[in-house]
């Protein structure tokens, strides 16, 4: 894990949180191709959800993985129905 400095938030953690109450069970990173190769590494990478927003240093599930302002997505899934979210560091993605 990666900790930086100023990443104390991101909006994406009150969305994940939500949807975890809803049922959704997994993450799946999505690399954005346009920026920093720390992310490259984590692209495909699945976590389960429960493990991806629990025991932060900060409440900044995105930022910790990779860097601030970082604009990758998560691709959040409830493996049951087959639903699935896109959510950012600015929470829940049109």
């Amino acid at each position: 894990m990666v900790l930086i400095k100023g990443a104390e938030t991101d909006e994406s953690l009150p969305y994940l949180q939500e949807l975890l109450e809803q049922g959704f069970n997994e993450v799946q990173w999505v690399w954005n191709e346009n920026y920093p190769d720390v992310c490259q590494t984590l692209d495909g990478d699945t976590w389960e959800l429960e493990d991806f927003i629990s025991n932060l240093y900060y409440e900044a599930p995105i930022f910790e993985k990779s860097h601030v302002n970082c604009t990758c997505y998560l691709i959040v899934r409830n493996t049951s129905t087959g639903e699935e979210v896109k959510v950012n560091y600015q929470g829940v993605m049109a």
